[in-house]
């Protein structure tokens, strides 16, 4: 496909988050990361899991994992935990999906039971932001 035919391309808008799920204000993250700057959230990582057609994302400053069906485009909060998620993958073979978080390491998430867990293979290291899995 020659580049000229990508140009016509338009973004629009599928989805927000709503406002009963939005918190203005400051947290750990706006401090370190946005220099103090208020945000109401800041999502991050999205991942569809197909065996259940929902699609979630993180919001890294307040420790929240939402989902979003994506055929009525509603939200619905996950987990809220302390933490900072801010990556997300789905292993089809544990049914899972696997969270990057900058504050716990790595963790684990099963979708239909919202049971969140640390994972005992990842930790962070030398008190870095970015989780490291040790195997």
């Amino acid at each position: 496909m020659a580049r000229s035919e990508y140009a016509n391309i338009a973004a629009e808008r599928w989805t927000s988050l709503p406002a009963q799920f939005r918190r203005p204000g400051t947290s750990g993250h706006s401090q370190n990361q946005k220099r103090g700057r208020p945000l109401d959230s800041f999502l991050e990582g999205p991942v569809y899991v197909p065996t259940i057609a929902l699609l979630f994302v993180t919001d890294i400053p307040y420790g929240r994992i939402f989902s979003i069906n994506p055929v009525r485009a509603e939200w619905s909060l996950v987990i809220e935990y302390g933490g900072e998620p801010n990556g997300m993958a789905w292993n089809p073979i544990s049914r899972t999906i696997v969270i990057a978080d900058f504050k716990q390491g790595i963790l684990s998430l099963v979708p239909k039971l919202e049971n969140l867990k640390r994972s005992p293979l990842a930790t962070t290291v030398n008190d870095s932001k970015d989780p490291m899995i040790w195997l």
